[in-house]
């Protein structure tokens, strides 16, 4: 109790000045989030156009060409930002229990990067799913509240960027063999041909995709968000005006939706893995 009560009082005093970082910090955060989304765009084009090259003599839809591309901007984006998140959690993120509250919330701004990293991922992602790909609208409300979070992030004095290398960086890890499996799944007429290699790899993808999920977005996830909670929700209580209510609110708010997502597919994954093991999903993709 006491300890909840001096975290609240340090807490407190980072509502002096103000609640969004110096406008010169947000402008360059700005400048290079535009940088992001412009990369990212013509590597997504140059994939594109490998895709329409390599299936030129195919009778492929141009939907699919589409989506593989997309799948595979996917996978390297993915695959660089866990390896990214991974290196700097384990070199330069001090542990959670020597690090102070108010400078979790309020410092390490040196880990802004992946913050913008997010932002301008997000930012490409919401149209490609929306128009192109037609992902579910739970994933099109993740890519939505993690914007979210991600702008607090960059452009809040109270960021949170302590947390940002885990959350915006090591659980992207997890998607990478999910977008083999994806993959795989839409081009059926393709694996079919090679049936006894496809069967085998795309269980051993589906069973890395189970281990580094429940890890990563179980596993460790739930410390790190119960400490992200925990400062966030005093934080909001402490708020002296609107505009800090509504800024940590929904940082808050859309933290606890991403949570109960990552529970819920997790639950799914556990059957999964569950009905893998026990024998009883036989059933093949064809």
């Amino acid at each position: 109790m006491e300890s909840s009560e001096s975290d609240l009082e340090l807490i407190s005093s980072l509502h002096n000045g103000s609640v969004l970082l110096p406008s010169s910090d947000r402008s360059r955060s700005i400048c290079l989030i535009l940088i992001i989304l412009v990369v990212m765009c013509t590597f997504h084009f140059l994939l594109l156009t490998t895709c329409r090259f390599l299936f030129k003599n195919h009778e492929q839809l141009e939907s699919k060409v589409i989506k593989s591309s997309y799948q595979a901007t996917n996978l390297l984006i993915n695959l660089l930002l866990g390896l990214y998140g991974f290196y700097t959690w384990m070199t330069s993120v001090p542990r959670m229990s020597t690090v102070i509250v108010t400078s979790k919330i309020a410092d390490f701004n040196e880990f802004i990067s992946f913050a913008l990293l997010q932002i301008g991922y997000n930012l490409w992602s919401i149209p490609m799913g929306l128009w192109v790909v037609g992902e579910s609208k739970a994933m099109l409300a993740h890519h939505l509240a993690t914007l979210c979070v991600a702008s607090i992030s960059c452009f809040a004095k109270c960021g949170f960027r302590y947390y940002t290398p885990y959350f915006f960086g090591c659980i992207e890890i997890s998607s990478v063999p999910l977008t083999v499996i994806n993959f795989f799944k839409g081009n059926k007429e393709w694996a079919a041909k090679k049936n006894g290699q496809f069967n085998c790899l795309l269980k051993n993808s589906k069973i890395v995709f189970a281990a580094l999920f429940l890890l990563t977005r179980v596993i460790l996830w739930t410390p790190q968000m119960y400490d992200v909670l925990r400062a966030s929700i005093m934080l909001c209580s402490t708020c002296t005006t609107i505009f800090c209510w509504l800024t940590i609110g929904s940082f808050s708010i859309s933290a606890m939706f991403l949570t109960v997502l990552q529970y819920y597919w997790g639950s799914l994954v556990a059957k999964g893995v569950w009905l893998m093991f026990s024998g009883r999903n036989k059933k093949k993709i064809h």
